[in-house]
């Protein structure tokens, strides 16, 4: 998912909301600024087996802008075949979609206070 996120100042605090730069002036003393980050969520809240992996990045879209990936990453227990995949698509692909763009609206709106 793409977000233009209305300017360059707004792009950096998005950046700095994301990742601290302070840690790194010692060592990238110019303008560090955020590349790709990625956190995961090592166990699902919604009962579906695996983990959730988040990324964030600068958006290749817009100038000013910021993508963000949402994985799914589900496993399944014991011996499954395609079927234990189908089902999980058809009973929840919409509502992990709306998770993840939830996930991202709100993530934006923390990192612009």
């Amino acid at each position: 998912m793409h977000y233009d996120v209305g300017g360059e100042e707004n792009w950096h605090r998005v950046g700095d909301a994301l990742a601290p730069k302070e840690v790194w002036r010692p060592h990238l003393a110019q303008r560090p600024g955020l590349r790709t980050l990625q956190i995961e969520d090592t166990k699902r809240s919604d009962g579906l087996p695996g983990k959730a992996v988040a990324s964030v990045q600068p958006s290749q879209k817009y100038k000013h802008g910021v993508f963000f990936d949402v994985n799914n990453e589900i496993y399944p227990r014991g011996d499954v075949g395609t079927l234990f995949f189908v089902e999980v698509i058809r009973n929840h692909w919409q509502r992990l979609q709306d998770e993840a763009k939830k996930m991202a609206a709100d993530v934006l709106e923390r990192a612009h206070r």
